[in-house]
């Protein structure tokens, strides 16, 4: 498990990885993980390691990757998933996300996850850091900023489906990154940050996905596309 500060305006990259758990069964339920602190000596000459066990902690944002072991040794890692905790009382992270042609009109629908009430919700995208870029923080390391292009109560967004829209965010990139957040009665915004928000769900919006809403000709045919949770590098 690699524990990854996160929040909707930026990314923190962390690179180290940790030992969770070691099961049996092709399931487990992750609450912790495990810090070396320090060596010692046995009484055999054998060098020890001294760990101390870390608990996942609320409102945070983890990268999980799984490797089978036997007798002889650990096989290679799996692709790494990321999964979110929540906070006491803030709603969780919205699911089902899809896009939808609805005539010639397409909107970002959602679902509230696990959370019980929702009384907002926010919608972020990427757009890549530039001199001309005006940041409220030092963060001049990162590739990325998310500027939100959406904040309201219902769970559905109209989004564009111009090609102009990768232009205007990044020309390079075949994907935009999209992020959800949703916030109720103890969330609220400050400084650019969703302070207190409820986890992020993150997906990527490819350009040539773009290409087939647009290719569609009935202006009464209703589509779905499904869009990609994204792996957080």
């Amino acid at each position: 498990i690699s524990p990854k500060k996160f929040n909707v305006f930026s990314d923190i990259p962390v690179a180290r990885w940790f030992e969770s758990i070691i099961v049996s069964e092709p399931k487990a339920t992750i609450t912790q993980f495990y810090v070396d602190v320090g060596y010692e000596k046995s009484s055999n000459n054998r060098t020890n390691v001294n760990r101390r066990n870390v608990a996942l902690e609320p409102n945070y944002t983890y990268r999980l990757r799984i490797a089978s072991v036997n007798s002889c040794g650990i096989g290679p890692f799996s692709t790494p998933l990321t999964f979110s905790t929540s906070a006491p009382g803030l709603p969780g992270p919205p699911a089902s996300i899809k896009i939808v042609r609805k005539g010639n009109d397409t909107y970002l629908l959602w679902g509230p996850g696990l959370s019980s009430e929702s009384l907002e919700y926010s919608v972020y995208i990427s757009k890549p850091i530039t001199p001309e870029t005006v940041l409220p923080v030092n963060i001049s390391h990162l590739k990325y900023i998310y500027e939100q292009v959406y904040q309201g109560r219902d769970s559905k967004c109209k989004v564009s489906t111009d090609e102009n829209s990768f232009e205007l965010y990044d020309k390079n990139q075949a994907y935009l990154m999209l992020r959800i957040v949703a916030k109720n009665s103890k969330g609220y915004l400050i400084l650019f940050y969703p302070i207190r928000y409820g986890p992020v769900t993150q997906i990527k919006w490819f350009k040539n996905e773009m290409q087939d809403i647009k290719s569609k000709k009935s202006t009464h045919e209703k589509s779905e596309i499904p869009l990609k949770r994204c792996k957080l590098h």
